[in-house]
């Protein structure tokens, strides 16, 4: 064990020397355009360390399945994160941002990037590598109960589409007409978690299944579930939300079968959702308008789901002081708390989500109509005490999710969470982990209750 843990130290020092040595040896070609080179040398350093974390599962005889490993999930969507607007800017598709802006934010964003890199590295060798896989798990009995929680959270879903409006917020012509009304409607309504409730109850329903014909049914629902959040809410996140932790415990279970075609084809997917593709065309859906009427800039890669987060670091990093912002992640932790119980906890009322705080002070015309861009981890962490911060809240997320995805069951919930925190707030985040735990641990304790001489 020493031997190894010398072994894997080792190898972790040797990948940084060679980054370092390719720094040299590319650094005078690249000369003239410091930017490409540091993209480049960002992308060889999370490849180096992608394959030296797939050589220690290798080393210990485990399969490893890419679309069920938090930490392999999370290094890929953090570089699509981070630097897919700097490679914008870099082939001078888009210039929105000033230079020197420019720099100091991709300067600080390769700092949280190193920082996640040294937390997945210390929380692998404090949580030894293991996967727990649900393949030869036995039925936990659970799936009716599941499946009682999806029927609820669909009624609940129903409800509150019809006291929000009913048919006239329904289509993706009155998406931000919806959004508007959640949001204006959200101090004299309770918030319904009818999309929480769903997800743990699909992915705890997914996680029972025995059989192929089971799993072939949930894959049906699937579908119809996204279609109808994407033709009807016009949303990529509920989608995401949803699909993505099932079909990891699918293709975990072996109902899924993953080789090099289907792998291609389900990466293409998801790159499809998250690309500008998949906004253009539900935005020509709205405004009745073919789907070549956006100008070469927003066909960006960045300018989908992408390319958000880095603009609003750069915002972020621009300014001196944040009137009216409360970014402090023990505000965040108390946002999932009701507000009736956050308001006696704290004494005054639930802030802004510090996402909404950024579409107020930066487009407000946004924010009236409904609509919002996100959040970004870094320039959360950067409001709460500049680089220090950052480097700690990667450091401490990266041995979190680490640690985490050694669990059988609740590293599943992680799957979308992790893509969602490269461009959402601390806030909305924590409160959506929050939510689903509770939730399935709520199913799997009624589930004993109702199977007292059952194991699950």
């Amino acid at each position: 064990m020493i031997r190894q843990n010398k072994l894997n130290i080792l190898g972790f020092f040797l990948l940084t020397l060679v980054i370092g040595i390719l720094s040299v040896i590319s650094g005078s070609f690249f000369v003239e355009n410091i930017s490409i080179f540091l993209l480049i040398l960002s992308f060889v350093m999370n490849l180096l360390f992608l394959v030296y974390y797939v050589i220690q599962f290798k080393g210990k005889n485990k399969n490893l399945n890419p679309y069920s490993d938090v930490a392999i999930i999370t290094i890929i969507s953090t570089f699509l994160y981070f630097y897919s607007y700097p490679i914008d800017f870099s082939l001078k598709i888009l210039n929105d941002i000033s230079t020197n802006v420019y720099y100091k934010t991709l300067a600080t964003t390769i700092v949280a990037n190193i920082s996640l890199l040294i937390g997945i590295f210390i929380g692998i060798h404090i949580s030894p590598l293991n996967i727990n896989t649900l393949k030869k798990e036995k039925h936990n009995n659970s799936g009716k109960v599941a499946l009682f929680f999806v029927f609820l959270g669909i009624c609940l879903m129903i409800y509150d589409l019809y006291r929000l409006g009913g048919l006239s917020v329904l289509g993706i012509k009155n998406r931000l007409h919806f959004f508007e009304i959640q949001r204006n409607t959200g101090d004299t309504m309770m918030s319904l978690p009818w999309h929480d409730i769903i997800t743990a109850g699909l992915l705890v329903y997914a996680m029972s299944i025995r059989n192929r014909v089971e799993a072939v049914r949930l894959l049906i629902g699937l579908i119809v579930l996204s279609l109808f959040f994407f033709f009807c809410l016009g949303s990529r996140t509920y989608i995401l939300f949803v699909c993505f932790p099932i079909l990891g415990v699918l293709i975990d279970k072996d109902f899924i079968k993953i080789n090099k075609k289907t792998g291609i084809l389900l990466g293409i997917a998801i790159l499809l959702l998250v690309s500008p593709f998949f906004t253009i065309y539900r935005d020509s859906l709205i405004s009745d308008q073919p789907i070549n009427f956006k100008n070469k800039q927003e066909w960006a890669f960045s300018s989908g789901e992408t390319g958000t987060a880095f603009k609003i670091t750069s915002d972020i990093i621009n300014s001196e002081y944040y009137p009216d912002a409360d970014p402090s992640y023990l505000t965040s932790i108390l946002y999932a708390l009701p507000s009736v119980i956050f308001e006696f906890i704290t004494g005054s009322n639930k802030p802004l989500n510090i996402a909404d705080w950024y579409t107020v002070k930066y487009y407000p015309y946004m924010y009236k109509s409904g609509g919002g861009f996100g959040f970004s981890p870094i320039a959360q962490a950067w409001m709460n005490g500049g680089l220090k911060v950052v480097i700690g809240v990667f450091l401490i997320f990266g041995i979190f999710i680490a640690c985490l995805n050694n669990t059988k069951k609740y590293k599943y919930l992680l799957l979308a969470l992790v893509i969602w925190f490269q461009r959402g707030s601390f806030q909305s985040v924590f409160t959506e982990f929050i939510y689903i735990l509770s939730i399935m641990l709520i199913i799997f304790f009624v589930s004993k209750i109702l199977n007292p001489s059952k194991r699950g």
